[in-house]
């Protein structure tokens, strides 16, 4: 994964725990609001480990992969209708990657 100079200069900085979570709750809360996700949210040179998912559920798979060396988990959904893509987007109000 290529860094950019911003990637560079927030992870050289060391930031307080609690100052952190509040700093995720706020990026959500922006996130949700205007339904984008920051580009450092979304995997890049994710490589599969197999050919079939890991597991599968109602509306999404679990595929293992390997992205910069280590296991990953990527779930990928399943829609099929307007219905479908509520329920994805649940889910996405209560789970982000971090």
């Amino acid at each position: 994964m290529h860094s950019t100079p911003d990637d560079q200069i927030v992870s050289s900085v060391t930031t307080p725990l609690p100052l952190k979570r509040r700093y995720f709750r706020v990026l959500r809360k922006v996130s949700l609001a205007h339904g984008i996700l920051p580009k450092s949210y979304l995997p890049t040179e994710v490589t599969l480990s197999d050919t079939v998912p890991y597991a599968s559920g109602g509306f999404a798979d679990i595929w293992k992969g390997l992205q910069d060396g280590n296991l990953v988990c990527i779930k990928a959904f399943q829609t099929q209708t307007a219905a479908d893509l509520d329920k994805i987007k649940r889910v996405c109000d209560s789970s982000v990657l971090r």
